[in-house]
């Protein structure tokens, strides 16, 4: 038999030697179809009539090795394997071999980043997993501009205009500062986006990257299926596309590119199931076909079909590595230090009051409406939720009149006035402050002015130009501070040109954290980052920051603990 390679349906094939009838095929692969089904993981096609695999190296690699049937390879599987699995080699290479990469770009890239540019030029779909801060960006921007084919770059909203200063400053070619002509802004309705990438498909020539949103596409789904076939995909913070019943994520899946590159730092965001839908498109069928068949074979379900549990988890990682590339910051770069400081605060009088009504109020919700031993509804699971927000919301002094209900801030928020401190003890230098909530944030800046700071702030009601000339600014002012949102500005912003953050606010999951401390610890930055977490004393902010030290989920502990003992222990 014949090992080969369909690239119809991206699958090995075991076919019958060249002039076999289909009863010589027969009589070679009846006797082993046990090992080729246990051992090998292969599936007999009843419509190709042939034992078909995942395309995979070790599966590759452990069929021309079985001893137990003769097996030739063909020279599709020979191509197949020797263009897929190129980059393993180049990654391991000398750096001497490295350094004769022909890379003729705009800026003189790292080693680990030529590395990169390798590897996604070889790659026809894959996943490029570098740590935060190593520059994933000017790799993509490198590779594509050396190829010279039409590109499309999807990327968060607050991201985009990253990839247009980016591209400015490493793109190649005289085209290279035109990205403005052809990137969708929010203020852009439909019809000026269809007709904008209607206009980005008719350019003739060099043509600039067609960068996109992912809230954009879903309004025009035949004009960006039209612009990725034969193109470059590009996706940018890749793990936003991890959920199989979006629309976002159905769509891309639609797509039909020349080339599909994903960025990302965080590939499993949160849990193993986040890899399916990524590894899915670079792969189909390296672990399953359909989303049923990944969650049959991995995923152990309790009684109410919740995950409780994983199987065959050195299945996932393996599948992981055959489709993703990455390396750590402390393998490829010899950068400063990160330094984590703790200021434990005590709230002022009518905060504590506050709070202490408020968790109070909290507790007996859970005793009047939790059963033990019984998970919670949705519709309780969200309000709990709701109140656990506004106990958190009152460590910032963001409290509620008692008489008429009305929510304000206290008149000198504790945590608040520690950021001022914190400011005022580094000798008023350049820092960046982290925030959950835009009351919180315009507090914050007012105090901050109040105390003549140069103060900038960045969320979700700040329009993105506005937010790079905020950026901008705040860079070149020794002294200023950046006031940021989490949720808008913890994704793809450099933030380097400072070395002190401070979170008010904790986040609530581990890649969130990551990504709002890694703005600053990345390529460029030359000092030791001090990152300092500023936390209420005998408050919920204690359980979340021992959340985030065993690296857990803290929305998992709220929608799944399932007795009061568990929601109690959230309350604190």
């Amino acid at each position: 038999m014949i090992l080969t390679y369909d690239n119809r349906y991206n699958v090995l094939v075991l076919a019958p030697d060249p002039g076999a009838t289909p009863s010589d095929y027969r009589s070679q692969h009846l006797p082993i179809r046990s090992i080729l089904r246990r051992r090998h993981r292969g599936t007999f096609s009843k419509a190709m009539q042939r034992w078909v695999f995942t395309p995979t190296e070790d599966r590759y690699t452990d069929l021309l090795s079985d001893r137990s049937f003769e097996c030739g390879v063909s020279s599709e599987a020979e191509a197949w394997y020797m263009r897929e699995h190129r980059w393993q080699r180049i990654a391991t290479r000398s750096s001497a071999v490295i350094r004769d990469v022909k890379l003729i770009g705009k800026t003189k890239p790292y080693l680990h980043q030529v590395v990169g540019y390798e590897w996604l030029r070889t790659a026809r779909a894959g996943l490029l997993t570098d740590e935060m801060g190593l520059g994933k960006t000017k790799q993509a921007i490198d590779a594509f501009c050396s190829m010279g084919e039409r590109v499309v770059i999807v990327s968060p909203n607050s991201v985009r205009s990253v990839w247009g200063s980016e591209y400015q400053t490493h793109g190649w070619g005289d085209r290279a500062g035109a990205w403005e002509s052809f990137t969708c802004t929010p203020n852009h309705d439909t019809k000026s986006r269809i007709k904008l990438v209607n206009a980005w498909s008719l350019w003739e020539g060099k043509t600039p990257p067609l960068i996109l949103n992912y809230e954009s596409i879903i309004r025009m789904p035949d004009e960006f299926l039209a612009a990725c076939k034969d193109s470059i995909l590009i996706l940018d913070e890749a793990h936003r596309i991890k959920n199989i019943k979006a629309k976002v994520t159905k769509l891309i899946h639609k797509a039909e590119p020349a080339h599909l590159w994903m960025l990302t730092g965080t590939p499993i965001a949160n849990k193993p199931e986040d890899l399916w839908s990524l590894a899915h498109l670079v792969k189909p069928g390296i672990l399953g076909w359909t989303w049923w068949e990944f969650s049959k074979r991995y995923l152990k379900r309790g009684y109410f079909k919740n995950v409780t549990g994983y199987n065959h988890l050195e299945e996932i990682r393996e599948a992981f590595r055959q489709v993703s590339f990455g390396r750590k910051k402390a393998d490829c770069l010899d950068l400063p230090e990160k330094i984590f400081e703790t200021r434990e605060v005590e709230l002022n009088p009518e905060e504590r009051r506050a709070y202490k009504q408020m968790a109070t109020d909290l507790k007996a919700w859970i005793e009047e409406n939790c059963v033990e031993g019984v998970p919670l509804t949705v519709t309780e699971a969200t309000t709990f939720a709701t109140r656990y927000m506004r106990l958190r919301q009152i460590t910032d002094g963001f409290v509620s009149d008692s008489a008429t209900g009305t929510q304000d801030f206290v008149k000198k928020p504790t945590k608040i006035q520690e950021v001022l401190d914190i400011w005022e003890d580094s000798g008023r230098k350049r820092m960046v402050v982290w925030c959950k909530w835009r009351p919180t944030i315009e507090q914050l800046v007012g105090v901050l002015r109040n105390a003549d700071a140069v103060c900038m702030s960045i969320h979700g009601g700040v329009e993105s130009y506005i937010r790079s000339d905020n950026v901008s600014g705040w860079s070149c002012h020794p002294g200023a501070i950046l006031v940021c949102q989490m949720d808008t500005a913890g994704e793809g912003l450099n933030l380097q040109a400072a070395d002190l953050q401070v979170f008010l606010d904790l986040p609530e999951t581990p890649k969130q954290r990551l990504q709002c401390v890694d703005r600053l610890h990345r390529i460029g930055q030359k000092n030791t980052v001090t990152v300092v977490d500023i936390i209420a004393k005998d408050t919920v902010d204690a359980k979340i920051l021992k959340s985030l030290g065993r690296k857990l989920e803290l929305v998992d502990e709220i929608t799944t603990a399932s007795t009061k003992v568990e929601l109690l222990e959230v309350v604190g």
